[in-house]
């Protein structure tokens, strides 16, 4: 069992409350939410809100705080085992992955 590093993110003040779950390894490694480079959640989030793409984690918690948003999760303990979700690609076989699709 691997218990969840990443600490909740909140403020008083926040109105939105985003679940994440399992994080990825650059999230770990990062120890906050949504880490990996390649992926768009803070993209978006700047995009939504219409304001500059957030790279470190002090610009990422500045953010959150400026839209009040927080932040946690919905795991607390979990196992890794192999691959357990696949990621969004053309033909991930013929890239050494293997397309597992879990519904929730």
């Amino acid at each position: 069992m691997t218990e969840h590093p990443i600490p909740p993110f909140y403020d008083k003040d926040s109105r939105i409350l985003i679940l994440g779950s399992f994080p990825s390894v650059k999230s770990r490694e990062m120890m906050f939410f949504y880490g990996h480079p390649q992926n768009r959640f803070w993209r978006v989030l700047a995009a939504v809100y219409d304001d500059k793409y957030a790279e470190t984690v002090d610009e990422r918690k500045i953010f959150l705080k400026k839209h009040r948003i927080d932040g946690t999760k919905t795991v607390q303990e979990y196992v890794r085992k192999g691959i357990i979700r696949a990621t969004v690609m053309q033909e991930p076989e013929k890239q050494g992955y293997e397309a597992i699709h879990v519904g929730v």
